[in-house]
């Protein structure tokens, strides 16, 4: 029986170190977009402004008294590829925004998933000590207490991570726990 406590220790911390790696690798993913996000914001701030002097510059040719030479049709040619070329450079953009955020969501619901099977293992671990009971009879007393002293402390780390993880996805994304009817 402490053999199969002992067992269930060391699968308890591999999968705790595999949970940090997981966290570790999500907080990294959740930088590299942050970061992401911030450069887009910078650019389409800077194609905003781009966009703004073209069309004060376009309001400027419009303007009646001024003549429309060739030079002006052409400066209105390459204003308006420019435009044309910032309104698909900013689309672009949005997607791919768009698509940095599903990526999230899906490594969030990867991490839920992951967290949920290392819970049951650990609860079917638990089902097999119970199997034991029959064993515990014929155990001496200081053998069940120290068999006792160890369940408690698995059920103590059981209950740090699971309290980990849900702090994590409340943290992060509590729309993860609502229940959708």
């Amino acid at each position: 029986m402490s053999d199969r406590l002992e067992d269930t220790s060391l699968r308890l911390k591999d999968e705790m170190d595999l949970y940090k790696r997981m966290m570790d690798k999500l907080r990294q993913n959740r930088l590299d977009f942050q970061k992401e996000r911030e450069a887009t914001q910078e650019l389409i701030e800077d194609l905003r402004k781009e966009l703004e002097h073209l069309q004060m510059y376009k309001l400027d040719c419009e303007r009646p008294g001024r003549g429309r030479g060739s030079s002006s049709s052409l400066g209105e040619f390459n204003a308006r590829a420019r435009e044309v070329e910032l309104e698909h450079e900013v689309k672009r953009l949005k997607q791919e925004n768009h698509k940095l955020r599903d990526q999230n969501d899906d490594l969030n619901g990867q991490i839920l998933s992951l967290s949920l099977y290392e819970a049951k293992n650990l609860f079917a671990t638990q089902t097999k000590a119970q199997s034991l009971a029959a064993e515990i009879d014929t155990a001496s007393r200081d053998e069940l207490m120290e068999a006792l002293k160890e369940q408690e402390e698995i059920n103590f780390r059981l209950r740090q991570y699971m309290d980990k993880i849900i702090l994590a996805i409340l943290d992060h994304n509590p729309s993860i726990l609502e229940i959708k009817h």
